[in-house]
């Protein structure tokens, strides 16, 4: 294998990582909820978190379109804007002040 080949292989790898993590954050280990959301079969995805297999092109499309907030970081490791989000972030919380919903407020009226 050339070094061309390994730095290739060194990404995709990368990207594989950060797709598992994107996928956990959303469905955990619900593979069935994973295929009824996406239409990509449980044992694909399944395959993917135990590392057997890369992303395909269609996990990736179908997560670019369904989690767009995750797209530039599952790709790239860096989040690049505000909805650009890690997984590692508390991103629930950034996409709901995105869409305006005062969290800190929402948590404050519960602990009163």
């Amino acid at each position: 294998m050339d070094l061309e080949e390994q730095e290739n292989t060194e990404l995709m790898k990368e990207i594989r990582e950060r797709t598992i993590e994107v996928f956990r954050a959303v469905w955990g280990n619900n593979y069935k909820m994973a295929e009824e959301e996406t239409g990509i079969a449980a044992a694909k995805w399944k395959r993917l978190c135990n590392r057997a297999q890369f992303p395909t092109f269609e996990m990736m499309s179908v997560l670019a379109k369904t989690r767009t907030y995750f797209l530039v970081w599952m790709w790239t490791g860096k989040g690049a804007t505000y909805l650009q989000l890690s997984p590692h972030d508390k991103w629930q919380h950034k996409l709901a002040r995105a869409i305006g919903i005062d969290v800190d407020k929402q948590k404050r009226a519960k602990s009163e």
